[in-house]
């Protein structure tokens, strides 16, 4: 489409894709998220200095998980200034989230900036506890998502698996190739890869 300020001004299709195609916003929850959590701030639910072990239960009852998370708030989540490790393929794994967060928060802080998806899983079950529901149920409380809107499509949904079938999800790519050289590079193996051929079509981009 092209518009301004307040008027559509041209609009159409281009290859398989109309008005009405779905696609993958991968890693635009972090969007959502994000104004999950301000509006929660702006609500006096936290704060952005609160501490996050403050805000999650499992930080409250283990003692590692507090220690480590100790210096972090919900403020350094939302700018990537936490110092936590950017990217990790918690998929590889068969332990609980927290058991693996805890090794991983092992490793010293990294200084500066690092765009991190850890951040963003912390702000995710922030926001879920806040709402008392799992994140795409909380985020629709929150009015960001929902069946009229942009909604989570977990693995097996039928409503994802009838859409795809009627050819009204785009493509978003084939195979998983660069999750599966991030895994190489560090020493990871992952045995449910997709074919390099495989179309990814309304499902998460990775293992």
């Amino acid at each position: 489409a092209v518009f301004d300020r307040e008027h559509i001004r041209i609009s159409g299709g281009c290859g398989r894709a109309s008005a009405d195609t779905w696609f993958d916003l991968a890693s635009v929850t972090k969007l959502f998220v994000s104004t999950a959590i301000l509006e929660l701030a702006e609500q006096g639910a936290l704060g952005l200095e609160q501490p996050v072990t403050e805000l999650l239960t499992p930080a409250r009852e283990d003692p590692a998980l507090q220690k480590r998370l100790s210096g972090i708030c919900v403020r350094q989540l939302l700018t990537h200034s936490s110092g936590l490790l950017p990217w990790y393929p918690f998929y590889t794994r068969q332990e609980p989230f927290y058991a693996i967060l805890t090794e991983l928060l092992a490793q010293p802080p990294l200084p500066g900036m690092h765009y991190s998806d850890l951040n963003f899983m912390l702000l995710g079950r922030i926001a879920a506890e806040q709402y008392g529901a799992a994140l795409p149920r909380a985020l629709a409380l929150a009015g960001l998502a929902g069946p009229d809107g942009p909604r989570f499509f977990p693995k097996g949904e039928q409503a994802q698996a009838a859409l795809a079938a009627q050819g009204r999800i785009a493509v978003s790519s084939y195979g998983n190739g660069i999750e599966e050289q991030m895994c190489a590079e560090r020493g990871l193996a992952f045995a449910g890869f997709r074919s390099k051929a495989a179309p990814i079509c309304g499902e998460a981009n990775d293992g």
